[in-house]
């Protein structure tokens, strides 16, 4: 009787045992996946905070060269103004202008270049399908690229006053691109069309975006 006791005891012993043993191998096995879990996460967050600090440093370094960059544009740009200079500051903003200004380049021809030539100005006539597509565009981008201006012209005068005009229109300080030349009339009375292609550039915007950062 008292072997059956110790046999059973034994047994039930051995079976707390083993249900010990499970419960810690469970217990085990759940901390260790929690610890995977937590170390994977970890990681994510680390290689992710990362990349954000990365880009953050590229965008300041951006920032800081661009600051550099004006201020030695600034100092290049004011030098046009100084003493001696061949070129000024004003002429170089109006080879190239900001907005589409049909009016200001047919005033300047009328103004300025037919009466040093000595021509009789009979039409400066703007290429409409430029003007209806420059409406619908906006007037500043973020690339801004030169846009054409076309515009047909009309003189009259002797031979060398017409000769005179194309080579004054030529040494203006907008670029213009000469298309097409048509001369009727004599020497004394020469008729000329010609059709010429200038140019004006939008400004250009300085957008402050913000960036999502996908992990």
């Amino acid at each position: 009787m008292n072997a059956k006791t110790t046999g059973l005891r034994k047994r039930q012993e051995i079976s707390s045992s083993n249900r010990t043993m499970l419960l810690w191998v469970v217990a085990a096995s759940i901390a260790i996946s929690f610890l995977l879990v937590a170390t994977q996460f970890l990681y994510q967050q680390f290689t992710y905070n990362a990349k954000v600090l990365g880009l953050k440093n590229k965008a300041a370094s951006v920032l800081v060269q661009n600051i550099s960059n004006v201020a030695d544009l600034k100092k290049e740009f004011n030098l046009l103004d100084t003493e001696g200079s061949k070129v000024s500051s004003r002429k170089v903003l109006n080879a190239l202008p900001s907005q589409l200004d049909p009016s200001a380049f047919g005033t300047s021809i009328q103004q300025v270049v037919a009466p040093k030539s000595g021509v009789s100005l009979e039409a400066v006539n703007i290429d409409h399908s430029v003007l209806d597509a420059t409406d619908a565009a906006p007037a500043t981008v973020t690339t801004p690229t030169p846009q054409e201006l076309k515009a047909t012209i009309a003189v009259s005068g002797t031979y060398e006053q017409v000769a005179s005009f194309v080579r004054n229109l030529e040494l203006v300080i907008r670029p213009i691109k000469f298309n097409k030349l048509g001369l009727t009339g004599s020497d004394s009375n020469t008729r000329a069309t010609l059709e010429v292609t200038t140019y004006y550039q939008p400004k250009k915007t300085v957008e402050v975006k913000k960036e999502v950062v996908k992990q």
